[in-house]
């Protein structure tokens, strides 16, 4: 009897013990989960102000385009008033435009114009900054500076003209001297 109730007490110990370690399993699970559940939790967090700083910030810009359109449209009103409005008719044409009584008098109209045209011609305007005599280019290099000679010419074997029939040698057909 001793026997069995010794592997009954192994056989209670071993099932504590599996059972334990069942929990802890279980435990362990629970805790990466939590884990997993916080970090998804923070990104959302995260997401979620910034969502929120940029609906504030179009919010803003909103109401900045709600202000110009009704500035828009008040000054819309009033120049819609000042063409259309009863205000417009009252007030005299020459005031207005000092030119609308020469609208049907084409011919004073031409001749004016003519004789405006041709003061514009008769004007001149002395610019100093355009009388100035031309020196001829750029400043000389001074005589104390060194000067060192470079020719560039081509080797021997490019000198000979090959686009022809026969070839021949080519001649130099230019010289040109720069400081």
């Amino acid at each position: 009897m001793k026997c069995v109730m010794d592997t009954v007490k192994y056989c209670s110990v071993s099932t504590r013990l599996t059972s334990a370690q069942k929990i802890l399993g279980d435990n362990a699970e629970l805790i990466a989960r939590l884990k997993l559940a916080e970090s998804i939790a923070a990104q959302r967090s995260a997401e979620f102000e910034a969502l929120k700083k940029e609906a504030e910030q179009l919010r803003a810009e909103r109401t900045h385009y709600c202000e110009r359109v009704v500035l828009l449209e008040e000054e819309l009103r009033w120049i819609k008033a000042q063409y259309f409005g009863s205000v417009s008719q009252k007030q005299d044409a020459a005031t207005v435009n000092p030119d609308q009584p020469m609208l049907f008098n084409e011919a004073e109209v031409l001749t004016a114009i003519a004789a405006a045209e041709e003061a514009h011609r008769q004007r001149t305007t002395k610019v100093d900054a355009h009388e100035r005599e031309h020196t001829g280019g750029r400043k000389a290099i001074p005589k104390h500076f060194p000067r060192i000679p470079i020719e560039h010419d081509l080797p021997e074997d490019q000198k000979m003209c090959t686009a022809c029939a026969t070839p021949h040698p080519l001649e130099r057909i230019g010289h040109e001297l720069r400081e």
